[in-house]
């Protein structure tokens, strides 16, 4: 297995893991680096079995669609430096069904190259509780202080990775543009959050990724051609990668 980013992890179990306990309906999830086929792909420890059911779903049996997606770094395994796919809120699917059209625009960049590496991506999303993600209806079940356990975490990501390029799907780019939005600039959220020296540095990184963000459409069935496209221009000139196994 490769190197997880220990400071990313930190995050995680601080702001995410202890809502396994108390949220029934919508847990948290994030991505685990390849194969995600054993709680260290999550970077969770052996003793951590409640939240490795809950975060793999079946992802752990091995199939030919959970295959080894070489390369993919997931929320845990980028390093600083690396570049960001930011997307809204993960669904209730399983990493082996999410993974396989994201993991197929990757290895078609590769393939521009030399096929040997994929982009080192930090692959992650805005909500961190599982839950529907239409543009419709990407809030339903959140509560302000899951809002705040998310954008806390996100904020520990960006400070770990340090970015130089975040692909915005659009979903969360109209989740930050959309003046409904509980994560729109002017919302009673943000606004409360920009007024508390305590949390001011969470509307600070929204307004940074919404200004900064290079947008993509998601990558869905239906979708690839479009996404491939755009993943590609967004990373024009970004350099670090990952080995892509056989």
């Amino acid at each position: 297995m490769a190197a997880l980013n220990n400071d990313v992890v930190a995050a995680l179990q601080k702001h995410l893991v202890p809502a396994f306990a108390s949220q029934t309906e919508y847990q948290p999830w994030w991505w685990p680096t390849s194969p995600g086929r054993s709680a260290s792909d999550w970077g969770l420890g052996p003793a951590q079995l409640l939240e490795y059911r809950s975060l793999s779903r079946g992802a752990a049996k091995i199939t030919a669609r959970s295959a080894k997606y070489g390369g993919f770094a997931g929320s845990v395994g980028a390093q600083r430096g690396a570049a960001w796919l930011l997307s809204i809120r993960p669904s209730a699917g399983t990493f082996a069904r999410s993974v396989g059209p994201l993991y197929t625009a990757m290895c078609n960049h590769a393939n521009r190259c030399d096929g040997s590496v994929v982009p080192e991506l930090h692959v992650t999303d805005l909500v961190k509780f599982r839950g529907p993600t239409a543009v419709t209806s990407w809030t339903v079940g959140l509560s302000d202080t899951m809002l705040r356990a998310s954008i806390e975490c996100l904020y520990e990501e960006y400070l770990a990775i340090a970015p130089p390029i975040i692909l915005l799907v659009d979903w969360a780019g109209a989740a930050l543009s959309d003046s409904h939005s509980p994560l729109y600039k002017t919302s009673a959220l943000r606004l409360s959050w920009r007024s508390d020296p305590s949390t001011a540095h969470l509307d600070s990184l929204l307004s940074k990724i919404a200004q900064t963000g290079r947008p993509v459409p998601f990558w869905g069935q239906g979708n690839q051609t479009q996404f491939m496209g755009a993943f590609s221009a967004g990373l024009h000139g970004y350099t670090k990668g990952r080995a892509r196994q056989p």
